[in-house]
């Protein structure tokens, strides 16, 4: 186990260590474990029971785990991956953004590479892999400049300046292209040429990058796209931009997850939220043991 210590002293500076610890009561053993090497920063992703990670070192590593054995089918090198990878909609190809510049594409039955385009800068944003304006895509952000590939050949198919940095995964609905920026911007963009369709401010006067929509998730549910910042949570009109609801709360750092009709949230006090997906209005509030540090949401069945 590991526990996250953090000291704030009488001025205002802050010390934070993680430190690993034992439990010697009753816990969850692992059915197996496998080896990746150095750290996994970012999301374990699955197609179709074809498991990837990928760590701190550039090992690329896919498993079919079954039972007790973890089912090693493949292990590749590219550059050291900081985030969340992502899988082709058809699941033919496994996408790794990585801090040596590269956006990498991988064949899923046998870890070949596939394609590998450099953007000039590291990416330590989220990969989203997506059908935009009827092509398969890849959209990411590197330093400060948004590029769309093409998912197949990885070629450039267009990209566009950022007035801050970007570092969350951006979505689509197959015709616009909407992601969080540290300018304080929710941005909406044209999928097939990345030229602005419309710009919500978000960043409640506060001009630091990091109290903006920087790293967000975006999510789609229906004629919305959901958007946090460090302050709150909302729901802007597709087509618009305009401000449909907005939820006081930090939930920042913890991608939402969609559940049905509603959105699950954490803040960073470790207090979950079921929310109505159209309307904002809570369904109900549980408190966990503590505050949270980049959780992930899990929806399975009718449990997150």
């Amino acid at each position: 186990y590991r526990i996250i210590v953090r000291v704030t002293d009488e001025i205002g500076d802050q010390w934070r260590e993680i430190t690993p610890f034992d439990n010697p009561g009753p816990a969850l053993a692992p059915r197996w474990t496998a080896e990746v090497g150095g750290a996994i920063h970012g999301a374990v992703v699955e197609h179709e029971g074809l498991v990837v990670a990928a760590g701190s070192t550039g090992t690329v590593a896919a498993f079919r785990p079954h039972g007790s054995l973890s089912g090693r089918q493949w292990s590749r090198s590219t550059g050291p991956v900081y985030s969340d990878p992502a899988f082709a909609p058809d699941g033919s190809l496994v996408y790794l953004p990585s801090s040596d510049h590269t956006v990498t594409a991988l064949r899923s039955r046998d870890g070949r590479e596939a394609w590998r385009t450099r953007l000039g800068a590291p990416v330590i944003a989220r990969v989203l892999a997506a059908e935009v304006d009827g092509d398969p895509r890849v959209v990411v952000a590197a330093g400060q400049e948004l590029w769309c590939l093409d998912g197949v050949t990885g070629r450039v198919a267009w990209h566009r300046p950022l007035p801050e940095l970007s570092a969350g995964r951006a979505a689509s609905n197959g015709q616009n292209v909407f992601f969080g920026c540290g300018d304080g911007g929710a941005w909406c963009v044209s999928g097939a040429d990345g030229s602005e369709v419309w710009r919500t401010d978000l960043s409640d006067g506060h001009t630091g990058v990091q109290d903006g929509p920087w790293i967000t998730n975006i999510l789609l549910p229906g004629q919305l796209a959901i958007f946090s910042t460090r302050n709150r949570t909302v729901g802007l009109d597709q087509a618009t931009g305009a401000q449909v609801w907005s939820l006081k709360g930090q939930f920042l750092f913890c991608p939402p997850a969609l559940a049905e009709d509603s959105l699950v949230l954490v803040d960073a006090g470790g207090t979950v939220k079921r929310v109505d997906a159209a309307t904002g209005k809570v369904r109900w509030t549980a408190e966990t043991a503590g505050s949270t540090d980049n959780p992930g949401v899990l929806i399975q069945g009718d449990r997150a």
